[in-house]
C-alpha cells in the first residue's frame, strides 16, 4: 500500500539522474524527479525520497519503478513494482462497551477493506503508550476484552489501516 511515499536506496558514486516513474493503464503513468541533494548518505548507501500526489490513483492498483543514471550515461531501473493505493480512513460506525466489575468488553463496528489494528491507549497509566488490542474483524467488529485498575480510564483507540491512514476515538469511563 502506499500513501504517495516512495523510498530508494541505491549505491552509485556519481548518480545524475533519479527518476521515479509510476501509473497504471486506467489514470495513467506519470514520472517525478528525484532531487539527488535531498538524498542522504550512510556507508556509501544513498537513501531517497520521494513524496508525489498518488490522490486520483485512490483504490486503485499502481506499477512504479526507478531509473537512476550515472554522469556517463550509463542507466539502471528497479524491477517494477505493483501496490495498491489507499487514501480513505478508516470508518468507525460505533463504539460501545459494557461493565462487569473491573471488566469491560469493547465493541468496535468499523468499516476498511484494508483493515490493520487497533491500538489503545489508557491515557490514565502511569507512562501512557499505545498496545495492540486487535489486530483481526470479524464481520467487521472488534470485539475485545480487558481488565481495568480501580479509578478513571481515558482511552484512545486508533484504528488504523494497511496504507497508514487511521482514525481516532476515545471513551471515558470510572471503574469502582
Amino acid at each position: 500500500f502506499s500513501n504517495g511515499t516512495f523510498i530508494i536506496k541505491f549505491q552509485e558514486a556519481n548518480p545524475r539522474t533519479l527518476i521515479l516513474n509510476y501509473g497504471n493503464n486506467l489514470t495513467g503513468y506519470r514520472t517525478f524527479d528525484l532531487d539527488l541533494n535531498q538524498c542522504s548518505e550512510k556507508k556509501l548507501i544513498k537513501t531517497c525520497i520521494a513524496d508525489v500526489d498518488l490522490e486520483d490513483y485512490n483504490e486503485q492498483g499502481i506499477v512504479y519503478w526507478f531509473n537512476l543514471k550515472d554522469v556517463i550515461n550509463r542507466a539502471a531501473e528497479s524491477k517494477p513494482r505493483k501496490l495498491l493505493v489507499d487514501f480513505n480512513k478508516p470508518i468507525v460506525n460505533s463504539l460501545e462497551y459494557t461493565q462487569k466489575g473491573n471488566q469491560i468488553t469493547f465493541y468496535i463496528d468499523i468499516t476498511e477493506k484494508n483493515f490493520d489494528k487497533v491500538l489503545l491507549l489508557d491515557n490514565s497509566d502511569k507512562k501512557p503508550q499505545y498496545k495492540n488490542f486487535c489486530t483481526k474483524l470479524k464481520d467487521g467488529l472488534c470485539t475485545e476484552k480487558r481488565f481495568f485498575s480501580k479509578g478513571n480510564h481515558n482511552l484512545t483507540f486508533k484504528i488504523i489501516d494497511k496504507a497508514g491512514n487511521f482514525e481516532i476515538e476515545s471513551v471515558e469511563f470510572y471503574i469502582e
